[in-house]
């Protein structure tokens, strides 16, 4: 491949992974598709990390720069993480904790398709700070199973 390929590949890759961290998310948890979802309590299958981010509204990277407060957002993955830049902090969340599914949002229409996560309370252990906690639809399916009413 040539260099002035391999250059318009890696912009085009960047800018596409920028772009779905930019996204807008809209509250969808009382429409039809979604609502049967809220309350529902999941519980994880394997270890997973809380990747505890800057705050969405600031580029603080400790509580001394946001005004003595925690981050609020962090998102549940699998180890290693996501390589992001306002990352803070990883936490360990074992296997078989427990989640309870508060808000579901989604983000607006891409040429890739719509992002779905959730925003959710944990149950069983915490997070440093006490920021809100989000799972993204891929790692909800992957990463857990419902616990039965």
């Amino acid at each position: 491949m040539s260099p002035i390929r391999r250059f318009v590949c890696f912009i085009s890759a960047t800018v596409l992974l920028y772009g779905c961290d930019a996204l807008e998310y809209e509250d969808v948890s009382t429409t039809k598709e979604y609502n049967y979802l809220v309350g529902k309590q999941y519980q994880s299958e394997e270890d997973l990390l809380a990747q505890v981010v800057a705050n969405e509204n600031s580029h603080a990277q400790s509580p001394d720069e946001n005004n003595g407060k925690f981050p609020n957002y962090a998102v549940l993955t699998r180890p290693p993480g996501i390589s992001q830049l306002d990352t803070l902090f990883y936490e360990a969340v074992p296997s078989g904790s427990n989640i309870k599914i508060l808000r579901v949002e989604r983000s607006e229409p891409t040429f890739l398709g719509q992002y779905v996560k959730y925003v959710v309370t944990p149950l069983d252990f915490q997070i440093t700070g006490n920021p809100l906690l989000r799972v993204h639809q891929e790692e909800l399916n992957n990463s857990f199973t419902i616990i039965e009413d």
